[in-house]
């Protein structure tokens, strides 16, 4: 794969990082996983060079993002995307298990509304993983994974029900190569 470069330190175009946005979080619109994987992969990687780009031109050192999981970083949609990951992880987890492989979890099939409305799309989707918990004797890593991250939202920021930005890709992509 080749990839862009810009000269003169010119940043991509709003309209190209929108539109990978949009097309990732809906992963049913793919007939493969793997190849939206790949996809939302290159989304994420062009939303982490925007971020990194916005973050040197304002002089913040203190919220540049990293290519590895920051286990402190509380932005609302950086956990969200974490919670997305942990979910889909665990579910994918179970599933392998029991010898199933190549079907969408919940969470995959969840997340264009999980985007518009993460916090009722996170009551739906856990209890779509109760079957999951109960095979898994509980799933004790998995529920403490989920309370480490459910401890670092901001008071209100859990229960704020608005559209999830880009972030929340960079949050599911870390999470998902960490765990």
């Amino acid at each position: 794969m080749r990839i862009l470069e810009f000269s003169g330190g010119a940043q991509f175009p709003m309209s190209i990082l929108n539109a990978a946005c949009h097309k990732v979080t809906r992963p049913m619109g793919y007939d493969n996983i793997r190849v939206w994987r790949r996809d939302f992969e290159i989304a994420c990687s062009l939303w982490k060079k925007h971020y990194i780009d916005e973050t040197r031109k304002q002089h913040r050192q203190e919220d540049v993002i990293t290519m590895y999981l920051e286990p402190n970083r509380d932005d609302r949609d950086y956990l969200y995307g974490r919670l997305l990951a942990l979910a889909d992880n665990f579910e994918e987890s179970v599933l392998r298990k029991q010898g199933v492989e190549d079907r969408p979890t919940n969470a995959i099939k969840l997340m264009s509304n999980f985007t518009a409305k993460p916090y009722t799309t996170w009551g739906t989707l856990w209890k779509q993983l109760t079957p999951y918990l109960k095979s898994a004797n509980g799933g004790s890593w998995f529920c403490n994974e989920v309370d480490d991250v459910m401890a670092l939202f901001k008071e209100g920021d859990f229960e704020d029900n608005k559209a999830l930005s880009p972030m929340f890709l960079l949050g599911y992509s870390c999470q998902r190569r960490a765990s």
